[in-house]
């Protein structure tokens, strides 16, 4: 009978963690999230990494990522795309990195450089410089909180030029 014993720390723990390699890649892809056969958001990547194995599985958009979002009645009410996007599956939600922008139906463009989706609450959220640029208006805020169509927002730190619309 032998018994080995280790007393290397960092030895023990690169024999009991967990791999960091994607468990699965494809080229391609096109994901579609619903709700009882409603469908909130499809994201599109020219690469997309599955890290199941880790402690807080994660699907990696290294090349870019591309998201549309829905309304009730299925039409398109907003688009993102940027760099790089991160999925995590758990929690549910969309990380969005470095050259982010979202459109609404209205032409209200949204850039920043670091966006969140959260899919359960349908809300949209950066904590991050954030410029809106709508028809008639340059915004500039520390944070933003939306809903996922881009149509009601709340920025924090607000700073640009804003019109008023006088109530009737």
């Amino acid at each position: 009978m032998a018994f080995i014993s280790c007393n290397d720390d960092v030895a023990i723990k690169k024999v009991t963690q967990k791999p960091s390699f994607a468990t699965e890649t494809g080229e391609g892809i096109t994901l579609t999230y619903s709700d009882s056969g409603i469908v909130k958001a499809k994201i599109k990547s020219a690469l997309m990494q599955h890290f199941s194995m880790s402690q807080k599985p994660y699907t990696l958009m290294p090349k870019g990522v591309e998201g549309s979002f829905y309304d009730k009645s299925q039409v398109i009410s907003s688009y993102a795309y940027a760099d790089i996007g991160i999925y995590y599956e758990r929690d549910k939600y969309l990380v969005m990195k470095q050259n982010v922008k979202l459109i609404n139906v209205k032409g209200d463009t949204l850039s920043t450089e670091y966006l969140v989706w959260d899919e359960v609450k349908e809300k949209i959220f950066t904590d991050k410089f954030v410029k809106i640029r709508t028809s008639d208006q340059l915004i500039y805020g520390d944070g933003l909180v939306s809903n996922q169509n881009f149509t009601e927002y709340r920025i924090t730190n607000v700073k640009g030029v804003i019109k008023l619309k006088k109530k009737e």
